[in-house]
């Protein structure tokens, strides 16, 4: 499980590093609690617009980062726009 999660990863980054991509703005649109073998985490849910649609993305909310209608830029693969990695909060003014 370990060696496909490091081989997932390589690959997202290949990905994002290598081929065409874009930026966006994402927006969380909600929190989620969810229970896993470390007991209840809770996961922040990114929203984004591409060209092909709009897509969801889940990350997990360490030291509770993100709140409800935080925006952040992003990076997303243009030929696989679910592929996105969140680059800077936006600070509210």
């Amino acid at each position: 499980m370990i060696i496909t999660g490091n081989l997932t990863d390589r690959r997202i980054q290949n990905i994002l590093n290598n081929e065409p991509i874009e930026k966006s703005i994402a927006e969380v649109i909600s929190l989620e609690s969810r229970y896993t073998r470390g007991g209840w985490k809770i996961w922040a849910i990114f929203q984004y617009k591409t060209r092909k649609g709009i897509y969801k993305k889940e990350i997990y909310n360490y030291n509770d980062n993100f709140k409800k209608g935080d925006k952040c830029d992003i990076i997303y693969s243009v030929k696989y726009p679910e592929i996105a990695e969140i680059k800077n909060k936006i600070e509210n003014n």
